[in-house]
């Protein structure tokens, strides 16, 4: 971990910013009460992240992709493998469903039982990978036969996975990551600041705002490097990057990409 990274979360928590991963998404709310600057976030977010894995020691993942073809024995069993990399580490992870890939009825596209186009796939409703779907709250596909189309969705999140020796992920092991603000504080309190009730020194506050409830809003957007065959995923991705978050105006002229850790620390407090 860099000491720009340590510095920089040191910072964010000697503000008394609130700052936690819920639901698969990273959260930052400012203890003023003002919102992030977003270009502020797409420059750092993955940053926090990876230090926040780092100083906690937990494992996260990221979906890369996914492929369909058949398994098993004589290549007789139809299914779907889903990619993913921890972010820390680069290790490839992977986890493969059952699906169909053969039509099911008659349809001006094709007769019943013709393969479906490269990577459709269907899914029985109470398949184990309508049960994955559900579990990462993301919008269900109109139809359970477009899954494809919504693939992408699963590039925002960040997932608790436990890949055995062959670095293959059991299906009912792909859990969205929670890490908790006290989590981060204590990771981080070696640096300084101490998060024990009652020694709390008066450059380190701890408390979360009075308004988090209204303003705490998962950050869109945090996706990792995209494979080959991207076209095929994210067709009706719901949402852009950072819809919905309370954005003020950075008072920085200087790109985030372009600017040094001190000339970032200092634009988030001004924005902040």
């Amino acid at each position: 971990m860099t000491a720009d990274r340590i510095q920089l979360m040191n910072r964010l928590i000697a503000q008394g910013d609130f700052m936690a991963i819920e639901g698969g998404r990273f959260q930052l709310i400012p203890a003023s009460g003002k919102p992030v600057p977003t270009d502020w976030m797409d420059a750092r977010q993955e940053s926090l992240i990876e230090a926040v894995l780092q100083r906690t020691g937990i494992s996260a993942f990221t979906f890369d992709g996914y492929s369909t073809g058949h398994y098993g024995l004589n290549n007789k069993s139809p299914g779907i493998t889903l990619q993913f990399t921890n972010i820390v580490t680069q290790q490839s992870a992977y986890s493969i469903f059952n699906v169909e890939l053969s039509r099911k009825l008659n349809t001006k596209f094709g007769k019943a039982g013709d393969p479906l186009p490269e990577g459709h796939f269907r899914v029985g409703k109470r398949s184990n990978f309508q049960k994955f779907w559900r579990g990462t709250a993301l919008p269900m596909p109109r139809r359970i036969s477009s899954f494809h189309d919504y693939m992408g969705n699963l590039r925002d999140l960040i997932f608790d996975c436990r890949p055995d020796f062959s670095n293959r992920i059991q299906n009912d092991q792909i859990n969205l990551l929670l890490i908790t603000q006290q989590q981060i504080l204590s990771a981080f309190s070696s640096d300084g600041c101490r998060t024990t009730a009652g020694q709390l020194p008066d450059n380190c506050r701890t408390r979360v705002p009075d308004k988090e409830s209204q303003q705490r809003q998962a950050l869109q957007g945090f996706q990792p490097n995209r494979t080959t065959g991207d076209s095929k995923y994210g067709i009706s991705k719901q949402g852009s990057a950072g819809k919905g978050m309370f954005i003020p105006s950075s008072c920085s002229s200087i790109a985030p990409q372009e600017q040094t850790t001190e000339e970032w620390l200092a634009d988030f407090d001004r924005g902040a």
